[in-house]
């Protein structure tokens, strides 16, 4: 029987609005917007944004200075923040694998966006744990950090279910002992959390 719950935000408990915020932008500026995706998330990491060591203004400069493009912090921010959606489903379904005792928490490589789209959702109260990069200084691209959000909750990484949107952090994850998987689709993650949470 598993003790924890570990979820992905972006992908998971909500659409992934970085990207798809992203996507718009690199449409309106007639930029590949793969290339734009990939490089944008490089610098959430060089820039120090991601782990609270720099600001979202620093972040958004860069951006701006790598790709020669005009558009001011507050639009860039509304471009990524409202393309979030958060899906209610999810969370009723968390809430009830909660009741059973189940610990539950957010792992997510975000940055303060995820405060202030907590402030707009309030679904932080649907866990008992939020580890967002920016607050515990270390990201999902460190398989160290999975070792340290699992003390952190009493639990051993094999007790663990983490859900994930991207192939390389389940595949660190589960280089320490989680049971991660890759699911993106909205009902696929619900069935898979009735399957091993509700049905045992």
């Amino acid at each position: 029987m598993y003790k924890g719950l570990f979820l992905d935000f972006g992908g998971v408990i909500a659409d992934e609005g970085y990207r798809e915020g992203l996507f718009k932008i690199a449409k309106r500026y007639n930029i590949d917007p793969d290339i734009f995706f990939k490089r944008c998330a490089d610098l959430i990491y060089e820039t120090g944004y991601i782990t609270g060591e720099s600001s979202q203004g620093v972040y958004f400069d860069e951006i701006r200075k790598t790709f020669g493009i005009e558009i001011d912090d507050e639009e860039f921010e509304n471009m990524i923040l409202n393309s979030f959606r958060i899906r209610g489903a999810i969370l009723e379904t968390v809430d009830r694998i909660r009741k059973r005792g189940i610990i539950t928490a957010i792992l997510s490589d975000q940055t303060d966006w995820l405060d202030r789209l907590n402030r707009k959702y309030n679904f932080f109260r649907f866990f008992d744990y939020v580890f967002n990069s920016y607050h515990i200084k270390m990201g999902k691209r460190d398989e160290k950090t999975f070792l340290y959000v699992a003390d952190r909750t009493g639990l051993s990484p094999s007790e663990i279910i983490f859900i994930d949107d991207q192939i390389p952090n389940v595949e660190r994850a589960k280089r320490t002992g989680m049971n991660a998987v890759c699911l993106t689709i909205e009902n696929e993650i619900i069935d898979f959390l009735k399957k091993n949470f509700l049905e045992v």
